[in-house]
């Protein structure tokens, strides 16, 4: 009986891990727009899902105190596990520039406590977050 009871146990659990397993997709995910200067970055720091959509949170930086005045294309790309079905909103904080407008898919915020509100209200979860440097 023993033995039997052990059999079904490891089966159900090689089940419940190859049935998990095929729900994830690994799927890449880039943040990618202009900045007024060379000296600006831009960097992914978290996504979370939220509802049927996935709000990927970058934030952009300078690299010292001066760059060439040139509108400059800046990128950052991750790899995480999601549906490739799920549409990608693109949350950016930290800019100081006053032209770009928001997008479907790319919207400025100006403070992160607003952001935060939204992600509680919509009962968000995190599915991803960069590792502290």
């Amino acid at each position: 009986m023993k033995t039997v009871v052990a059999l079904t146990l490891t089966a159900l659990a090689v089940s419940f891990t190859l049935t998990s397993a095929s729900f994830a997709e690994e799927r890449k995910v880039k943040v990618e727009f202009d900045a007024p200067a060379t000296n600006y970055r831009v960097k992914i720091q978290e996504v979370h899902r939220v509802g049927d959509q996935l709000w990927v949170i970058s934030k952009v930086s300078t690299a010292g105190d001066f760059g060439g005045s040139a509108i400059t294309r800046v990128s950052d790309e991750i790899e995480i596990d999601a549906p490739e079905e799920l549409p990608v909103i693109h949350k950016v904080l930290g800019k100081t520039w006053n032209w770009g407008k928001d997008t479907k898919n790319l919207q400025y915020v100006a403070k992160r406590a607003e952001l935060d509100k939204a992600l509680k209200e919509e009962m968000a979860e995190r599915i991803w977050q960069r590792p502290k440097d």
